[in-house]
């Protein structure tokens, strides 16, 4: 099946984690896009698919962002005490954007 997705792109992985099946997007992307995939699903099931992948993107993203400013330094003042609070602070903002998930 084919579905045009007007004025937006659709990451085809949404299609792949949502329903378990391959998919290809062909477009310009700010156009919109052709969304091709086996099966009988409608547009908004599709938007649907890509609201919830994107939404895990940017979770995924902000967890990463939080992990990555953990650093040696960051680490060995909490340790040593000049900072301790920091690192808990740290990992309940990870701890809480990993429960959206």
């Amino acid at each position: 099946m084919i579905i045009n997705v007007p004025k937006r792109w659709v990451e085809p992985m949404a299609i792949t984690r949502k329903y378990g099946i391959g998919a290809t997007t062909k477009g310009d992307g700010a156009g919109g896009c052709n969304i091709e995939f086996e099966g009988s699903y409608t547009l908004t099931q599709i938007l649907a698919a890509a609201d919830a992948y994107d939404a895990t993107e940017v979770i995924v993203a902000e967890i990463e962002r939080l992990e990555n400013e953990i650093t040696p330094r960051r680490t060995r003042e909490a340790i040593l005490g000049t900072d301790s609070n920091w690192l808990s602070n740290q990992e309940a903002l990870i701890a809480a954007e990993r429960s959206k998930l």
